[in-house]
């Protein structure tokens, strides 16, 4: 009880420990990645939601229910997939963790980068201030991720940029937490996986079988982008 005790003691240590090196560092940019990655392991408790299973049978087993759903999806939504699927990821949190922050960088670097800019002077109180800042976001972006890695089961990645190499989306298995939610309530071990690769490609028929919908959530991105811009601009003039 004791050394369970000190071990979350070390945990918070580490994730102060953290804050605060994120605070000192100097820069233009207003997120440092390695930081936002450095909590969120933190949060996650990455090392101890490894994956101990071999992996290819793993990606092979969920890649088999995906195809084993997708007939059976076609037939109730009658729609069709524009293109086939990727192979599905069986991901640990960390790994996770490192895909989710390329696939948020696009869309809040430019947000940010403003805010930088906004109050980026010379003088010394604006610059402390400037760091301040740096280090809130730093450690909300990082709380957050580091919170959603313990709690994710799957998931439809769908592409934020025009310039992604592939325009469909993938999918991912975070296989720590599914085996925890399942031993957690002696859930059966097959019938489990197969709901979840059933949820999951429901998800990418939704998107990649209406040619219309990915377009319209960029637009919705871009117009809440704009809107954030609008009232950081209000806030620091």
């Amino acid at each position: 009880m004791k050394g369970m005790a000190n071990k979350k003691m070390s945990t918070i240590y580490d994730y102060i420990k953290t804050a605060g090196l994120s605070l000192l560092e100097s820069g233009d940019e207003l997120i440092d990645w390695r930081y936002v990655a450095a909590i969120a392991f933190q949060v996650a408790d990455v090392d101890k939601a490894r994956i101990t299973e071999p992996w290819q049978p793993l990606s092979e087993e969920f890649a088999q229910l995906v195809k084993e759903v997708e007939p059976h999806i076609a037939d109730f939504t009658k729609l069709k997939l524009t293109q086939p699927w990727g192979y599905p990821v069986v991901f640990d949190r960390s790994e996770w963790i490192v895909t989710t922050i390329e696939t948020i960088k696009p869309l809040v670097e430019p947000v940010f980068d403003r805010v930088a800019n906004v109050v980026a002077t010379d003088d010394g109180g604006s610059k402390k201030f400037q760091r301040l800042t740096k280090s809130a976001v730093i450690l909300q972006i990082g709380t957050i991720l580091g919170y959603l890695a313990k709690r994710v089961l799957g998931q439809y990645d769908l592409p934020m940029t025009g310039g992604d190499i592939s325009p469909s989306g993938k999918l991912y298995f975070i296989y720590p937490n599914i085996t925890d939610l399942q031993e957690r309530f002696n859930l059966e071990r097959d019938e489990f996986h197969l709901w979840l690769a059933l949820h999951e490609a429901t998800h990418s028929y939704e998107f990649e079988s209406n040619s219309w919908l990915h377009p319209y959530l960029m637009s919705l991105i871009e117009e809440n982008t704009k809107f954030m811009e609008v009232k950081l601009k209000e806030m620091f003039n």
